[in-house]
C-alpha cells in the first residue's frame, strides 16, 4: 500500500514525470485530467487488493 500512496504523492507534488525525462520529451507532462485518472486508478486498485 505504501508504494501506491507514493504514486499518488509523486503525481500530486508534480515530481512525475521526472524532469530528466521531460528534457528529452517536451510534451510528456501530465494534465490535470491525467493526474486525476492516475489517482483514481490508485484508489480503485487499493480497494481491490484489500
Amino acid at each position: 500500500m505504501k508504494k501506491l500512496d507514493e504514486i499518488t504523492e509523486t503525481v500530486r507534488s508534480g515530481e512525475m514525470p521526472l524532469s530528466s525525462f521531460t528534457v528529452i520529451h517536451h510534451n510528456a507532462k501530465l494534465s490535470s485530467a491525467d493526474k486525476l485518472e492516475i489517482e483514481k486508478w490508485v484508489s480503485e486498485f487499493k480497494k481491490q487488493i484489500k
